[in-house]
């Protein structure tokens, strides 16, 4: 968690702006998740889970929290970039993948998600 925590730093000025929700237990962060919201679009900036909470449900409940303040500023569709390794829980979600955008780096690429929001 360390090594990352320049990678998973989210500036003050985004979190007075966008939708940016962090699960905490005492002082320790868990989980977090941001949204940049584009009239009824928005961006997953966002949805990082610390290793040590993957397969508790921690993930799951963040995922509905985000529908949820999805739903509540009216946007209808959500996309994204992912890990690849998180691949498999978006779409278990019910997100669907939408196309690769390359890295760079290693010819190593990321999943694009996209996920449409009902009601």
């Amino acid at each position: 968690m360390k090594e990352c925590e320049l990678l998973l730093h989210v500036p003050s000025d985004r979190i007075a702006k966008d939708h940016v929700y962090v699960v905490e237990d005492g002082a320790s962060v868990m989980g977090f998740y941001s949204l940049i919201q584009t009239q009824n679009q928005a961006w997953l900036e966002d949805f990082f889970l610390d290793p040590e909470f993957i397969g508790a449900g921690l993930g799951k409940r963040m995922w509905y929290h985000m529908v949820s303040v999805a739903k509540s500023h009216f946007i209808e569709k959500i996309e994204w970039e992912s890990d690849p390794n998180a691949a498999p829980f978006y779409e278990w979600m019910g997100a669907t993948k939408i196309g690769d955008t390359a890295t760079g780096v290693n010819q190593r690429s990321l999943p694009k998600f996209q996920y449409i929001v009902s009601d």
